[in-house]
């Protein structure tokens, strides 16, 4: 009795290893694995194919607004540059001297420092373009690739490239509004100033090719109120800067900066504008007379910092709402 029920037990549990070899092919095909690592792998390898169909299906918009966000913020610390130089030739001719020593033949006059600066600012736009879009193809290529660490794969593609692009974008935002605004505040408020001076000295139509302004002493002795004007300009930037990254991080755009972004905005920085360049043109043809008061300076280089800074402002978050819609946020 006990030998037949051994070989009952044995037959059965033949039959039953070969039913589970037979059918150990058919739970793999299914995704069902006895080794952990394997489905793991699988597992990896399926959402690896998603995450590129996603790359592939990503808009270019996402990544144009990041390429060109990267060159606004590099454009404006180049005009930053630009102006600081301007600053330190006006402040110490003897760095004029220098660099036409080094560069013989340049002739030293607004006109030529204008386009300088100009060229600068676009090369760097163009080179940090470039720069940006490779950067970016990189990144979202890493996004998607897979190494030999399985886990470590699935955490990364855990988030997907549409996800990782936006953080990108959203993370360049705060630079490419602050540095603008900076730099193009900057730049406009010194060679506003060399016009000025140069108008109170030379006809109007030599102003531009004037090549005696960085050695006359006006031009030195005055540079507080331009001073003044930078600072102020950097530290709105700032400000805005951090309010639209606010907005990034928490969905909420703070009530002053929304309501920079009103056209008002614009009509208030135009008047302000043409007033300025009134009581400039007025000053400047009575300077032959007696020096303005320094009140009267400082308080004439802030308010055309302010309305530099209301039209360049309303412009950049104006730009940026067409960036938001374009990513559709």
């Amino acid at each position: 009795m006990t030998t037949t029920i051994d070989r009952m037990i044995k037959s059965d549990l033949a039959e039953l290893a070969t039913d589970v070899r037979r059918d150990v092919p058919a739970a793999r095909e299914a995704g069902v694995y006895r080794d952990g690592s394997a489905g793991a792998q699988a597992r990896r390898d399926v959402l690896a194919e998603e995450r590129r169909l996603q790359l592939a299906l990503m808009p270019l918009a996402v990544a144009q607004v990041f390429a060109h966000r990267v060159a606004r913020a590099a454009a404006g610390a180049a005009a930053l540059l630009c102006a600081a130089a301007m600053v330190a030739f006006l402040a110490d001719p003897l760095l004029m001297r220098v660099v036409t020593w080094f560069v013989p033949g340049l002739g030293v006059n607004i006109g030529t420092c204008m386009m300088i600066a100009s060229t600068l600012i676009l090369v760097t736009y163009v080179v940090a373009t470039w720069a940006a879009e490779a950067w970016f193809t990189r990144k979202m290529r890493e996004a998607v690739s897979t190494q030999h660490d399985v886990y470590a794969d699935l955490d990364k593609l855990a988030k997907g490239p549409i996800e990782v692009a936006q953080k990108l974008v959203r993370k360049v935002d705060g630079w490419s509004i602050g540095l603008f605004l900076a730099g193009a505040a900057a730049l406009t408020s010194v060679f506003g100033y060399l016009v000025v001076i140069a108008g109170a000295f030379q006809p109007l139509s030599h102003v531009l090719s004037t090549t005696s302004l960085f050695a006359e002493r006006a031009a030195a002795t005055n540079l507080g109120p331009v001073i003044y004007a930078i600072a102020i300009a950097c530290g709105a930037a700032i400000v805005v800067a951090r309010g639209c990254d606010r907005e990034e991080r928490f969905g909420e755009l703070p009530p002053f900066v929304a309501r920079l972004a009103h056209w008002s905005t614009l009509v208030i920085g135009v008047v302000v504008g043409l007033g300025v360049m009134f009581a400039t043109a007025r000053m400047v043809t009575r300077l032959q007379f007696r020096l303005p008061e320094p009140g009267h300076r400082y308080l004439l280089a802030i308010f055309a910092e302010v309305a530099l800074l209301a039209i360049a402002t309303w412009l950049a978050l104006w730009w940026r709402r067409r960036e938001r819609a374009r990513l559709g946020d």
